[in-house]
């Protein structure tokens, strides 16, 4: 098996090279590569007409599993930001700077509304992709919406990657200051949709890259939402209780466990505490 990965490994890197790419030969990718490989162990061996002893195999694949993403459990139980986001410029822009720019005057309209409905409430992933505008009892077409009403805003979301387990992300009211800044934006530029291409919706990888287009124009790092989102809760003190936790991950749309796993700490800061310990 180490000539079969050692094959891999260099046919990721000639693609990193010929297409420019850094993002290629991940532990990621890796990941997706071998474990189809233990599937076929375990659940379809009589592919495999010529190998003899499929259970150690199998042991073997497995091992090599956790091996390729021992690096990336570390890291995350140190709660440290990947490899790829450290090298995205993760720990040089702090939540802070964010709301800096927001507040700035150097920023473009859309620019403004991206940072101001990714901080003046919890940011969530890329869910903002196909929000469609409502007004009064208008009843929305797809499944995220804000609606306008009595001289303020609603956010409902229903369509994000966690919607089986939490439902709904749901704002009764949005703060006035970003109600005011909807109403401007929409007034300036009329439109259907909170964010849109063209007069259509985004699908959520392209809104995903608009947004880091964005966000690396504004703070030239490659930072994207995810990150946004870990830097924002490094900004909370644990020391909060479960409940009032959790009401900040019902708006984020992820559990304790997981805002946990979210704040971030630095190498030293992280290895102070496993010394401490």
């Amino acid at each position: 098996f180490p000539v079969t990965i050692r094959l891999l490994i260099q046919h990721l890197k000639h693609r990193e090279k010929i297409e420019s790419k850094t993002n290629i030969c991940t532990r990621t990718n890796l990941h997706a590569y071998i474990i189809a490989v233990t599937a076929i162990l375990k659940y379809s061996p009589y592919l495999l007409t010529l190998v003899t002893n499929i259970p150690t195999y199998h042991e073997i694949w497995t091992n090599l599993i956790n091996t390729n993403i021992k690096p990336i459990q570390d890291r995350r139980n140190k709660q440290m930001p990947t490899m790829r986001q450290e090298s995205k410029g993760a720990l040089k822009v702090t939540y802070n700077d964010i709301i800096a720019k927001r507040d700035s005057d150097e920023i473009s309209h859309y620019e403004h509304l991206l940072l101001s409905m990714y901080t003046y409430i919890y940011p969530v992933r890329a869910d903002y992709f196909a929000t469609e505008i409502v007004k009064n009892d208008e009843i929305p077409k797809i499944p995220n919406y804000i609606r306008l009403k009595n001289d303020c805003a609603e956010l409902i979301l229903t369509d994000f990657k966690t919607a089986k387990r939490f439902k709904n992300i749901h704002y009764p009211k949005l703060p006035d200051e970003l109600y005011k800044i909807i109403i401007k934006s929409i007034h300036e530029y009329p439109r259907k949709y909170l964010f849109e291409f063209k007069g259509q919706p985004y699908s959520r990888n392209r809104f995903s890259n608009w947004a880091a287009e964005k966000l690396k124009k504004l703070f030239g790092e490659e930072i994207n939402l995810t990150i946004i989102r870990h830097l924002f809760i490094s900004t909370l003190s644990m020391e909060m209780s479960a409940d009032e936790l959790q009401k900040i991950g019902n708006l984020m749309g992820h559990s304790i466990a997981i805002q946990r796993l979210y704040k971030w700490h630095n190498a030293d800061e992280s290895d102070l505490s496993d010394d401490d310990e």
